[in-house]
């Protein structure tokens, strides 16, 4: 038995790669409500009834193995759709949105700072000149 659940879980991580590379390619997109449609569909739609039906159900009760049978089918269907959408990109289209966002984030980060002037990159230390008497009395 523990044999058979290795080898079923071992095929199962090598799944849970291209799973978890497609779902940061689609994050780094922008679409991470694409991700969670899908990652609600298979896990509570396909996995969770599909291990309560090989685990118990009449038609093919095996028992422990088919709780990772379940969890295998739901994850493979997430796989196969983020897999999917993140082939199906229109890999120029975000390309151009990027930059645009990061021409954005470079005009916000020249602009004048909304924090006080000691908390601004453009805070130069006070000279000694500029020192209050009694900082300067415990310096020296």
């Amino acid at each position: 038995m523990a044999a058979h659940i290795s080898t079923l879980v071992g095929a199962f991580y090598v799944l849970l790669c291209f799973l978890y590379a497609s779902m940061s390619t689609l994050a780094g997109q922008g679409r991470q409500s694409v991700i969670a449609a899908v990652m609600l569909v298979g896990s509570w739609g396909i996995a969770t009834p599909l291990c309560h039906a090989l685990t118990f159900g009449p038609l093919a009760h095996i028992g422990i193995m088919g709780i990772w049978w379940g969890f295998v089918g739901g994850y493979f269907t997430i796989a196969v759709l983020l897999v999917i959408l993140t082939a199906a990109s229109d890999w120029p289209a975000l390309a151009s949105e990027a930059r645009v966002r990061s021409e954005v984030e470079s005009i916000r980060a020249t602009t004048a700072s909304p924090l006080p002037s000691f908390l601004s990159r453009e805070y130069q230390p006070l000279s000694r000149a500029e020192m209050p008497a009694i900082y300067l009395s415990t310096v020296t």
